[in-house]
C-alpha cells in the first residue's frame, strides 16, 4: 500500500532526526577519542592539521553534493555520504599510522558533513519560509542528548581497551538507522519519475555508453574545478601549521613555495571557473548577492573565531583542570546543548518576528562577550577560573544557536527553490573555510609558542630534551604527571599562556562576523509572509527524492 504525502513526510522527518541523533553521537565519540589516537602516534600537535585538511575538502565537496542532489536526488546523495562515513570509520578501526588516521578522518568528515548538509536541505525545502527557522533550529536538538552520552561512551570504550569499537560500533549502527530513510526517499523518487521528464534525460545519458556517462558526470560535477580548489586551499593553509613542525620552519623554501603556489593556483581556479569550466561548481550569480555575501562572511567569522581555540579545549581542560575524558567532553560540548536550545527558541521567535539581521547581531553581542571572558578565565590560576569558563561556554553556546538560525535564514532571503540548496552549500562552505583559517592560526600559534614555553617552564627540573619533546607531542605523557608535581605545574603554566594568546586572537577575529551581519537584510515576518504568498500558490512542492505539499499551518 502506497504512502500518502502526509505519512511520507512524517516518516521521512522521523528518519531524518534519528539519523541526526546517530551522527551527532558518532561525532562526539570521535572528537573525544582523537587526542588519544594522535597521542598514540606522538602527534598530538597535529590535530589542527588533520582537521584543517578535512574542513577544506568538506567545504568544497558540499558544493558538489548540492549538484549531486540536483542531478541524482536526495536518496543517492544520502547513500553516497553514508558510504563515505562508513569507509572512514573502517579506516579508523584499522589505522596503523598518523597518515592513515588523517586519511580516515578526511573521508569520515566528508561523509559526516555530507549527511548533515543533505538532511538540512531536506528539512528546509519541505517547510514554508516562515517555518524554516524552526526547521533549522530543530536540527540542533539531537546534540542536546548526545553531548552527555558521547563523551561518556568514548571514556567507556577507552578505559576498557576497546578503542577500535568506538569507531566500529557505528559501522553497524549508522546504516541500520539511515536505511529506512534512504528507502523512503528512493521510493518517493521512483514515484516522481513516473510523471516527470527526468527519465528521458537519463536515457539520453545512457546512450553514450559507460565512457560517455563518465565524461558527462565529470563535466556536470566540475571535478577538475573541485580538485584544483581543494589542492590550492590545502597548499595555501597547511604551511601555517607545518612551519613549526619541521622543514626549518619559515626559513624553508618548501613552506614559502607551498603558500605561493597555493595562492597562485587559487587565482587560476577563479579564472578557470569563470571563463573555461563547462559546468561551474562556483555559483557566480549568487556570489553577486550582497545578502549571501553577508551571511557567508558572518558564518565564516564565527567559525574562524571558534576554532581558534576549540581544537585544543578538551586537552586544556584535562591538563589544567585535571578532568577525565567524559568530564572534559561534557564541558566542551556544552556548546551543542546551548546551541540546540537556543536554536529552537530563535526559530520560534523568527517564525513570528522575522528580522534575520537583528537576530544575527544579537547573537554576536553574546558571542563576543563570552569569547572575551575566556581570555581571563583560561589563563587564570584562581579557584573561580573553572566557573568562569563554564559561564563563558554557556554564553558562547547560546549565541551559536541563535546565530546559526539567523545567518542561514538570512542567506535564504529571496531564494527560489532552485537556488536554496546552493545557498545552504555556500553557507556551509563558509563555515568550513572559517574553520580552516582558524586551524591555520591556532596551529601556527600552538606549534610556535608551546614548545618554547615548555622549554622555559620546564627548565631546571632535570628533564632531558627527549622527555620535553615527548611531553609536547603527547597528551598521555602530559597527564602522566600528577597534579601538584613541579612538571605538571610547569605544563599547566605553559597551557595557560598559550590559551591566552588563542583567546585574544579569537575575540579579535569575531569582528569579521559583525561586518557580514551588517550586510544582511532585516525583513519582518509580515513582509516575508506576503512575499511567500505570491510565490507559493498551493503548488505541489517537489523535493529531490520526495514529492509532497509544503507544510501547512
Amino acid at each position: 500500500m502506497g504512502l500518502t504525502s502526509k505519512w511520507l513526510l512524517a516518516f521521512a522527518y522521523t528518519g531524518a532526526y534519528l539519523t541526526l541523533f546517530v551522527v551527532a553521537m558518532q561525532q562526539h565519540v570521535i572528537t573525544a577519542m582523537t587526542p588519544y589516537i594522535t597521542s598514540s602516534f606522538s602527534s598530538h600537535s597535529l590535530i589542527p592539521v588533520i582537521s584543517q585538511m578535512a574542513f577544506i575538502i568538506l567545504g568544497i565537496v558540499s558544493l558538489a553534493v548540492s549538484r549531486l542532489i540536483d542531478l541524482w536526488g536526495l536518496a543517492q546523495g544520502l547513500g553516497l555520504m553514508v558510504l563515505a562515513t562508513i569507509l572512514g570509520l573502517l579506516l579508523m578501526m584499522f589505522c596503523r599510522s598518523i597518515e592513515m588516521y588523517t586519511a580516515a578522518v578526511v573521508i569520515h568528515e566528508i561523509g559526516y558533513g555530507g549527511i548533515l548538509y543533505t538532511l538540512l536541505v531536506f528539512v528546509t525545502q519541505n517547510a514554508k519560509f516562515k517555518y524554516r527557522p524552526l526547521a533549522i533550529g530543530f536540527t540542533k536538538v539531537p546534540y542536546i542528548a548526545t553531548t552527555f552520552a558521547g563523551p561518556r561512551a568514548a571514556e567507556a570504550f577507552y578505559n576498557r581497551g576497546l578503542t577500535k569499537w568506538a569507531f566500529g560500533s557505528f559501522v553497524v549502527i549508522l546504516p541500520s538507522v539511515t536505511g529506512p530513510l534512504f528507502c523512503i526517499l528512493l521510493y518517493s523518487q521512483w514515484k516522481m519519475r513516473g510523471t516527470s521528464s527526468r527519465v528521458e534525460s537519463q536515457n539520453e545519458q545512457v546512450k553514450g555508453g559507460v565512457f560517455g556517462i563518465l565524461i558527462r558526470y565529470l563535466k556536470d560535477f566540475d571535478v577538475v574545478g573541485i580538485l584544483l580548489t581543494c589542492v590550492s586551499l590545502i597548499l595555501f593553509f597547511l604551511p601555517f601549521n607545518l612551519a613549526a613542525t619541521g622543514l626549518n620552519g619559515w626559513k624553508s623554501a618548501t613552506i614559502i613555495s607551498m603558500i605561493l603556489v597555493g595562492f597562485t593556483l587559487l587565482a587560476l581556479v577563479a579564472l578557470y571557473e569563470y571563463f573555461i569550466a563547462p559546468s561551474k561548481f562556483l555559483p557566480f550569480e549568487l556570489l553577486r548577492d550582497r545578502v549571501v555575501w553577508g551571511a557567508c562572511l558572518s558564518v565564516c567569522g564565527v567559525y574562524t573565531s571558534l576554532f581558534c581555540w576549540f581544537s585544543y579545549f578538551t586537552s586544556h581542560l584535562q591538563v589544567v583542570h585535571d578532568m577525565g575524558i567524559g568530564e572534559a567532553g561534557y564541558l566542551a560540548n556544552t556548546n551543542y546543548v546551548g546551541t540546540g536550545v537556543a536554536a529552537v527558541v530563535a526559530g520560534i521567535c523568527m517564525r513570528y518576528l522575522g528580522r534575520a539581521r537583528t537576530t544575527t547581531l544579537a547573537a554576536l553581542v553574546i558571542y563576543t562577550l563570552g569569547t572575551g571572558m575566556m581570555i581571563q578565565f583560561t589563563s587564570s590560576g584562581s579557584s573561580s577560573a573553572l566557573g568562569g569558563i563554564i559561564a563563558s561556554q554557556v554564553l558562547i553556546s547560546l549565541s551559536a544557536g541563535i546565530h546559526a538560525v539567523g545567518a542561514n535564514i538570512g542567506a535564504l532571503d529571496g531564494a527560489s527553490q532552485s537556488t536554496l540548496s546552493m545557498r545552504l552549500a555556500l553557507v556551509y562552505l563558509s563555515s568550513m573555510i572559517g574553520s580552516s583559517i582558524a586551524l591555520a592560526i591556532s596551529g601556527a600559534i600552538w606549534t610556535n609558542t608551546l614548545p618554547g614555553r615548555l622549554a622555559s617552564d620546564l627548565a631546571g627540573l632535570g628533564l632531558t630534551s627527549e622527555e620535553e619533546t615527548s611531553i609536547y607531542g603527547s597528551l598521555i605523557v602530559q597527564l602522566s604527571y600528577d597534579i601538584g608535581t613541579p612538571v605538571r605545574d610547569a605544563i599547566i603554566r605553559s597551557y595557560r599562556g598559550v590559551f591566552r594568546i588563542l583567546m585574544i586572537v579569537a575575540t579579535a577575529t569575531s569582528v569579521v562576523s559583525w561586518v557580514g551581519a551588517l550586510m544582511m537584510r532585516d525583513i519582518t515576518a509580515s513582509d516575508r509572509d506576503a512575499k511567500e504568498e505570491e510565490s507559493e500558490l498551493e503548488q505541489p512542492h517537489q523535493i529531490r527524492g520526495v514529492t509532497v505539499n509544503v507544510l501547512e499551518k
